[in-house]
């Protein structure tokens, strides 16, 4: 692949007060916003794509999610362009727990911050190759060949017990006040062919749209972001709805 079209969204649900999402394209970060972005793919591209969904009260969750997605953009943008996998995954692992510090330690210091913490999945583009990146339970698919798969896991209480009462107690963030932090990371660049599409998603779009519709939604290859934003509000948008939609050629 040597280019990415890329469609972002990230809006306020109906619900809501307030968005709590933040979106990563690069080094720019996106809230209460729509864009189109095209990349081109070298050599030497480090280009990185994530969505971040907040959580914690007296709106911290915006602020959590904020610096994650800002500090990992100008965190890729000044790396390293000569590591090897080993080395890039090491990279990747070390800045996850120290933004989890941080985040755990403004909680600490700050009674209206406490507590909170952020999700994070990302699509990093490096030297010509892709990785998946997630810790928490938003979410990120793969549309191959008319078929819709989810590539990453979700951290979550219910993807253990199956129970609708645990559907959004999440066993992994970023902050939160939990002890520790982890990333599921993944090489996915053998998965991805040339038309292919990269689907990332806050749960504000997956609790309210089922995957046979996300795959209905995807197939088509006009669908921008927005749509899927209108399809969570056709459905109640009880959450804020962020979306990035990449399209590989």
């Amino acid at each position: 692949m040597k280019h990415l079209s890329i469609s972002l969204s990230s809006q306020k649900g109906l619900v809501r007060p307030h968005n709590e999402d933040m979106l990563l394209v690069c080094t720019e970060t996106y809230r209460d916003a729509e864009a189109q972005r095209e990349v081109d793919i070298t050599e030497t591209s480090s280009v990185i794509m994530a969505v971040a969904d907040g959580m914690g009260g007296h709106n911290a969750g915006e602020v959590a999610s904020e610096d994650a997605a800002r500090e990992l953009g100008n965190h890729i943008s000044v790396m390293s362009r000569v590591l090897s996998q080993r080395e890039l995954r090491e990279e990747l692992e070390q800045w996850i727990q120290d933004e989890h510090t941080y985040l755990t330690e403004q909680g600490e210091e700050n009674p209206a911050q406490q507590g909170m913490g952020t999700t994070l999945v990302a699509v990093l583009c490096y030297r010509e190759r892709f990785y998946a990146i997630n810790c928490g339970d938003s979410r990120l698919y793969l549309m191959h060949d008319g078929s819709l798969r989810q590539l990453s896991r979700d951290h979550s209480l219910y993807a253990v017990t199956h129970r609708e009462s645990d559907r959004h107690i999440i066993t992994n963030c970023l902050g939160g006040g939990g002890d520790e932090s982890f990333i599921d990371y993944d090489d996915i660049t053998d998965e991805l062919q040339p038309g292919d599409r990269l689907l990332l998603c806050s749960d504000g779009l997956t609790d309210m749209v089922s995957d046979e519709d996300l795959e209905q939604l995807l197939a088509d290859p006009q669908t921008m972001a927005a749509d899927f934003i209108n399809a969570a509000y056709q459905a109640g948008g009880e959450d804020n709805v962020s979306v990035i939609v990449i399209t590989a050629t």
